[in-house]
């Protein structure tokens, strides 16, 4: 399903590109000349679009508490934005992480620590966000590794 800001986006897009082109024509620019500049535009919008589309979404649309999120330590609470890790994966990640926290076994800790460190997470659409993830794994190795 669509979301009203990418709609939003096509939709100014679209009109920019006709105001762009009409008014070139009413100015006696030749048809070409309006075509290029109108396909400049085009790609500036699309490329302002992409810079944005992975940026975190918190101010634009809060997030209530995802349910699976709640039963995760306080200090592994994550932000969902529009693209960031899978949920699941890094719920699986934190589990470890809790565990390895609890134990008294140094080779457990460690070997944790390590998979903490080199952790890879699918990136989806409405996931964690990657940089306070990725925040999160640093610190948790560090404590794992002490």
């Amino acid at each position: 399903m669509l979301h009203w800001t990418q709609i939003a986006h096509g939709v100014a897009l679209v009109v920019g590109a006709v105001v762009l082109v009409t008014a070139y024509a009413v100015a006696g620019v030749p048809r070409w000349v309006a075509y290029l500049i109108t396909a400049a535009y085009v790609a500036l919008v699309a490329w302002v679009i992409q810079r944005f589309r992975d940026r975190d979404v918190r101010t634009a649309m809060a997030e209530p508490v995802d349910s699976r999120q709640r039963a995760l330590a306080p200090s592994a609470q994550f932000v969902v934005v529009l693209r960031g890790y899978d949920t699941g994966h890094v719920h699986a990640m934190v589990e470890r992480v809790d565990m390895a926290r609890g134990s008294d076994s140094p080779v457990f800790r460690t070997a944790v620590a390590a998979e903490a460190r080199g952790a890879a997470f699918p990136i989806v659409m409405r996931g964690y966000d990657r940089g306070e993830v990725d925040a999160w794994l640093a610190t948790a190795a560090g404590e794992l590794s002490t």
